[in-house]
């Protein structure tokens, strides 16, 4: 039983260095493939980018990288570990994901930011330190109710650039 641990143990990821996707092809409901022999290296530091058509896999590029969608072949490495060796919750601590369809909800700026706490328990410290981070601290100060500003319909009073920086808060 020993040997059947050892071999079954996950690796917890703390940090990670690189990221390898190896020979990823993927198609939805057998039509023609969307992505072929795909082959992407990001090691710590660096940044890439990934243009194309509407349609033509960026974000299902991401949804396989995060386990959303399985690869009909290929493998993902995280530094330097299969995906199916890998602790999914530590992976997950490690990465940000904000999909492109995200929604804001018809209430304050702190409640959107907290979304899931009350709001007599959201931390306003902790509220304009996530505002710092996404470098909205100095609008919302210039606002007359802060952090307490109420957004509009998904976010009609806000910017494109500020209600995603709102949603990564």
């Amino acid at each position: 039983q020993d040997n059947h641990q050892k071999k079954t143990r996950l690796k917890s990821i703390q940090k990670i260095n690189s990221i390898e996707l190896r020979n990823i092809d993927f198609n939805f409901h057998q039509k023609e493939p969307l992505l072929s022999n795909v082959n992407i290296t990001v090691k710590k530091g660096e940044s890439i980018g990934i243009f194309g058509d509407s349609g033509s896999g960026k974000s299902t590029i991401i949804k396989i990288l995060l386990g959303f969608y399985r690869s009909q072949s290929g493998e993902i490495l995280i530094n330097g570990f299969k995906s199916e060796q890998i602790d999914k919750i530590s992976l997950y601590n490690q990465i940000g994901y904000i999909h492109q369809d995200y929604f804001i909800l018809n209430k304050s700026i702190a409640e959107n930011i907290g979304i899931g706490i009350k709001s007599e328990e959201l931390d306003e410290s902790l509220i304009w330190e996530c505002l710092s981070m996404v470098n909205l601290k100095d609008m919302v100060l210039n606002l007359k109710d802060r952090i307490h500003t109420r957004i509009s319909d998904n976010g009609s009073n806000l910017s494109g650039g500020q209600r995603q920086r709102i949603v990564i808060a």
